[in-house]
């Protein structure tokens, strides 16, 4: 029995020993495996995922800036063909308004025409008076009362160098006023109807006859008129010292200064509306382009 704690100590001495040789098998094992791992992951193939890994990666962020871009051309798109919408029908809208003026144009001349187109050979001679004034507005009709078939009077630089063409006048009614004497007209009083316009060609005419604004002034000026001088009031009652006219005409020559402004001012408005349609068409076409470009870009 003496033998027996021996005995025992030296089977538990053995079996420690098999447990730390199992260890030691165990961690070879786990490097064993540790150096497998690591030998793999340096494997051509592991190389090959990671480069398709890498690879993808690319592609997908490729992918959204195409998507990115695709978005942004197909808005870009959608907003051009609204511009060009909206340039199309400001187009049309300019190119009616244009259409419109000029059929009022044609109007107006015609019956300008009417009015001062003269009669017989006067039809050949060129430039009227009427077409030649400016009014200050609110006084056509004195003008128009005092000028009557003035109006229609010819300009030129000096009638007394025409008396060949005055020959061939055969019939109708001929009115010439000259450059060479209204230049030497002195300048208008402000009381004159004279000042109410602007046109070198009807100084003469005018310069005589003192401005009123109503028949009471007009009355009041008559008892210190010259025999030579007469007052008109805004609405055509004219005046001498002792004499008083009211026209009322309604005939062709009526309206005619309102009707000569009436179509400078057309004119004007005529060349900006064309300045508008050249400039529209011409953006419209760049739309167009750019449209096409866009449409290919996307396509693309």
């Amino acid at each position: 029995k003496s033998g027996e704690p021996r005995q025992q100590a030296e089977v538990e001495q053995s079996r420690i020993q098999h447990l730390e040789q199992v260890l030691r098998r165990l961690a070879e094992r786990i490097e064993t495996v540790q150096q497998e791992y690591q030998g793999l992951s340096d494997s051509p193939v592991q190389e090959e995922i990671a480069l398709v890994q890498a690879q993808l990666a690319e592609v997908e962020l490729a992918l959204g800036d195409h998507q990115a871009r695709l978005d942004s051309l197909n808005l870009e798109i959608e907003n051009t063909r609204q511009k060009s919408l909206e340039i199309g029908a400001e187009l049309d809208q300019q190119r009616g308004q244009l259409q419109s003026m000029l059929g009022r144009q044609s109007s107006l001349e015609a019956l300008q025409q009417a009015a001062l187109g003269g009669e017989g050979d006067q039809q050949q001679w060129i430039e009227n008076l009427a077409e030649t004034l400016q009014v200050e507005p609110g006084w056509e009709t004195a003008v128009e009362t005092v000028l009557g078939n003035y109006l229609q009077a010819v300009c030129v630089d000096d009638f007394t160098s025409m008396s060949h063409q005055l020959d061939s006048f055969g019939k109708g009614h001929l009115v010439l006023l000259d450059r060479a004497e209204t230049e030497v007209i002195k300048p208008a009083l402000a009381s004159s109807l004279a000042s109410k316009v602007t046109g070198q060609w009807a100084g003469s005419l005018l310069t005589g006859v003192l401005v009123a604004e109503d028949l009471s002034a007009a009355l009041s000026m008559r008892k210190h008129l010259s025999s030579a001088q007469s007052v008109i009031t805004r609405d055509g009652l004219w005046l001498g010292v002792n004499w008083l006219r009211v026209a009322r005409d309604q005939d062709a020559r009526a309206g005619v200064l309102k009707r000569q402004q009436a179509l400078e001012s057309l004119t004007r408005e005529l060349s900006e509306c064309q300045s508008i349609i050249d400039a529209l068409s011409v953006e419209k076409t760049t739309i167009a382009q750019a449209l096409r470009e866009l449409e290919v870009s996307r396509e693309d």
